[in-house]
């Protein structure tokens, strides 16, 4: 499994419900490290360039480590 560092960008495949079905379904989100506990991540999807701004303008997926299928850094160009 990937070693996480908080800041860094990923793409994270994980297991998630979605409507419609009762069996968990494969979902993919790409975003920077905001927090990282124990038990589960936190990416945010949306960076905002200006530093004033940015902690206030976050779109936050929290996704449980036990759910994670695949990970991998993806370097920003």
């Amino acid at each position: 499994m990937v070693r996480f560092r908080k800041g860094d960008w990923y793409r994270v495949t994980f297991l998630d419900h979605c409507l419609g079905t009762d069996r968990p379904m494969e979902c993919t989100v790409y975003g920077y490290i905001t927090k990282l506990e124990r038990k589960y991540i936190v990416l945010s999807w949306w960076e905002v360039h200006d530093d004033e701004y940015r902690d206030s303008n976050q779109e936050l997926v929290v996704i449980i480590r036990s759910t994670i299928v695949s990970a991998e850094k993806v370097e920003k160009k």
